[in-house]
């Protein structure tokens, strides 16, 4: 289901832009401490603080906390665990 949906993605408790499943999107924040969530309906991923400087690039990955192979658990993470029902988590490029 989710994945013909968007996510918002937030900064700072802003909304930025949306991304659905599989897309890549970039946008710009100022420098400076930020924290990141992800968001679809009344659920969300963890949050993610991060610094930001000048003409830096940050990556980060999202994916639901249940592995699409196991359906079952999407009921649990709606509802007890709806404030971890996406894995939000940086991306190291070396």
């Amino acid at each position: 289901m989710h994945k013909i949906r968007a996510y918002v993605v937030k900064v700072d408790g802003n909304a930025v832009t949306r991304i659905k499943a599989g897309e890549k999107v970039s946008f710009q924040v100022k420098p400076g401490n930020h924290e990141l969530v992800l968001t679809i309906d009344w659920c969300r991923s963890n949050k993610v603080k991060f610094v930001a400087h000048n003409d830096e690039e940050l990556n980060f990955e999202c994916a639901n906390s249940y592995w699409d192979s196991r359906p079952y658990l999407a009921l649990l993470y709606a509802t007890f665990l709806r404030h971890r029902y996406l894995y939000l988590s940086p991306v190291w490029l070396w």
